[in-house]
């Protein structure tokens, strides 16, 4: 919480965005889950696409070994 409102998660991902576009991005997608992320994000110019959260994960099977 100390360093909650200084400015460093705008720092971040503006930061971020710069090194992305001089690599050749012109788009970047993000998702979020919270009201608190959906206001920065907005607030960095981002816009909502799609109302849908769909998310998809994988999980790697335990390897066993034969005893």
């Amino acid at each position: 919480e100390a360093y909650q409102r200084r400015g460093l998660a705008r720092a971040m991902l503006t930061g971020g965005l710069d090194r992305l576009a001089q690599r050749g991005a012109r788009q970047l997608k993000v998702g979020y889950g919270t009201e608190v992320a959906h206001r920065f994000y907005t607030s960095a110019g981002f816009r909502v696409t799609s109302t849908t959260n769909t998310s998809h994960s994988r999980i790697r099977p335990v390897a066993t070994r034969d005893a």
